[in-house]
């Protein structure tokens, strides 16, 4: 359910770019916000505006030839919309007809001599709603930014997005990665499998294979095991052949508890949430 509040947009315009940060490495560039003002405290509903701001800014990145830097500017000029301006966008009016349709109430022009690409969505300002109360909602907005925050991240921070992040970098790395991978899926079933077996496997030190991961995945190689084996969980709850209990034996947790505790951690859902959608 919805619900308007009156607090600072600028965290969640900044929260959903850092989110979409791997999306646009995977597709060759990379994400710059910039706001010339502080803070911009106005009513909003928080799930719709981060839904269409999510969605406009995918089908972009997705589709656009993009450089390899887009600097994202915040602008106030209407105090009913958030207008958002993209630099170093490449993109004809024929494109933009399309977007617009995909993409409504979401406005969208462009000047294509600039390659600037501006956004404007809504707010849906809604003060004379009687329930509305400042003070109270005020408090909703950080449990909630910390939620959505945890979603977009972990939406686009997949074993598949890695491995082609790594592609974009370089083959070798791509290849080191998904041997990485492919060892880790081959033995996550064993609770006892850690970091030691698999430097082992690999015939490099610890150290080494700390030095060799952090730059591949921006995590330590236990925190990406324990990662591709909650990812391999999620795959499996989603695809609904097995139940909980199942799915955790399958990737090494022998406490369906703690499972389905660090299930929540890592991707904000439950195990029964995970079973009946699709991220």
């Amino acid at each position: 359910m919805s619900y308007p509040i009156k607090a600072d947009l600028i965290p969640l315009v900044r929260g959903v770019l850092i989110s979409l940060r791997p999306f646009a490495k995977v597709h060759g560039t990379t994400l710059q916000f910039r706001s010339s003002f502080k803070n911009w405290h106005t009513i909003y509903e928080p799930d719709i505006l981060s839904a269409q701001l999510f969605n406009v800014l995918i089908k972009i990145i997705g589709s656009e030839r993009l450089c390899n830097l887009i600097i994202i500017h915040l602008s106030k000029k209407d105090r009913n919309s958030l207008d958002l301006i993209l630099e170093n966008i490449a993109i004809d009016h024929r494109r933009v007809e399309t977007l617009q349709s995909q993409i409504t109430p979401v406005i969208i022009t462009c000047d294509k001599a600039k390659g600037l690409l501006t956004l404007s969505l809504p707010l849906i300002v809604t003060m004379q709603r009687p329930e509305y109360n400042e003070s109270k909602q005020s408090n909703i907005i950080k449990p909630w930014y910390d939620e959505i925050r945890k979603r977009l991240t972990n939406h686009f921070k997949s074993i598949e997005n890695l491995e082609n992040a790594a592609a974009s970098r370089s083959e070798s790395e791509a290849r080191y990665l998904r041997i990485i991978n492919a060892l880790i899926q081959e033995n996550m079933h064993r609770e006892t499998f850690h970091v030691d077996e698999l430097s082992q496997m690999l015939n490099i030190s610890r150290t080494q294979l700390f030095r060799k991961m952090k730059p591949l995945v921006q995590m330590s190689p236990g925190r990406y095991i324990r990662f591709v084996r909650l990812e391999s969980a999620r795959a499996i709850l989603q695809k609904g052949h097995h139940n909980v209990t199942e799915a955790a034996f399958a990737v090494g947790f022998v406490n369906v508890s703690h499972f389905s505790r660090s299930l929540y951690k890592q991707f904000g859902f439950t195990p029964s949430q995970l079973q009946s959608r699709s991220l």
